[in-house]
């Protein structure tokens, strides 16, 4: 049996992907909105949302470097996260 432990809200349209931190503290989630958004796992809070010109489709970190990718549209994106 399985129960919902948070909902995190914000998005306008469907979420096409996501992706844990390297150390686990952060949820990325990347929507048709054209926004992505970071979570922190702990408080289930919106971080930051940020806007690139097309639809998103995926997201991926890179361990160790603070670099989040991002698929969409219009091409792949490189975005630096510093904490």
């Amino acid at each position: 049996m399985s129960e919902e432990r948070q909902r995190l809200s914000g998005h306008s349209g469907w979420i096409r992907g996501c992706a844990f931190s390297p150390d686990g503290t952060l949820l990325a989630t990347a929507g048709r909105d054209q926004t992505i958004r970071l979570w922190h796992m702990a408080t289930g809070r919106c971080h930051c949302a940020l806007r690139l010109p097309s639809d998103l489709r995926g997201l991926c970190w890179y361990p160790g470097a603070g670099l989040l990718w991002a698929t969409g549209g219009a091409g792949v994106y490189m975005l630096t996260y510093v904490h």
